[in-house]
């Protein structure tokens, strides 16, 4: 099993639990607004790189929502099916368009299969590691820095908000008016840090921000 990556540090972080499978970064990072189309993006990922895949074709490839499974997605006449998995209720820009091409879409959630443009869609539901085991939901929250008793939310910063610092100050302010009481744990991605504990001190919200979990 081959699992491709992007140079992103946040993959290249999350990559170190993976054992079992070999890890090949593709030197590109996936489509983002104003670089082209989609598929250009895709192109010129597998252009400078993803070629690596052909010398031992797989049976399947399995995108799971970022830009480097479109490459092997899209190669012409490709001897292997191209799948795609959907994890989250709203379907990310990457699955949402791969789902046009792939002869197989499934998605963990019922709800999110209107969503994408695939007339085979099938709900698998989301894989757990086996590490993954019940815990006392109050000692948990003592290891994550939290008040034990207090009732608590994981919030993941949206994409779309990252470009102004306004939209963090909206949504912490929207956030301590709808639950005063909420205590927040926080992932931000390695630049942002900085401005969401800021934005949750100015609004009073009892919060645990970190850059990568």
């Amino acid at each position: 099993m081959t699992l491709l990556i992007s140079p992103k540090e946040i993959d290249q972080t999350a990559v170190k639990s993976a054992v079992g499978m070999r890890v090949t970064t593709l030197p590109a990072v996936g489509f983002s607004p104003g670089t082209g189309s989609p598929s250009c993006a895709a192109l010129r990922i597998l252009s400078r790189g993803g070629k690596t895949f052909l010398s031992e074709p797989p049976e399947a490839v399995l995108a799971m929502g970022g830009f480097t499974g479109a490459p092997p997605c899209l190669r012409p006449r490709a001897p292997y099916p191209g799948l795609s998995h959907e994890s989250n209720t709203i379907p990310g820009r990457a699955n949402r368009w791969l789902s046009r091409i792939v002869g197989q879409a499934f998605v963990g959630f019922p709800e999110t299969a209107a969503r994408l443009r695939n007339c085979s869609v099938k709900v698998t539901g989301n894989t757990v590691r086996p590490n993954f085991q019940p815990a006392n939901v109050e000692d948990c929250r003592a290891l994550l820095g939290l008040d034990r008793l207090a009732p608590s939310s994981n919030h993941r910063r949206q994409p779309r908000c990252k470009r102004i610092e306004r939209a963090r100050n909206c949504d912490a302010a929207f956030l301590a008016k709808l639950a005063p009481d909420l205590q927040l744990f926080h992932l931000t991605g390695p630049n942002d840090k900085g401005i969401a504990e800021q934005a949750c001190a100015a609004n009073h919200i009892q919060a645990v921000v970190r850059p990568f979990y």
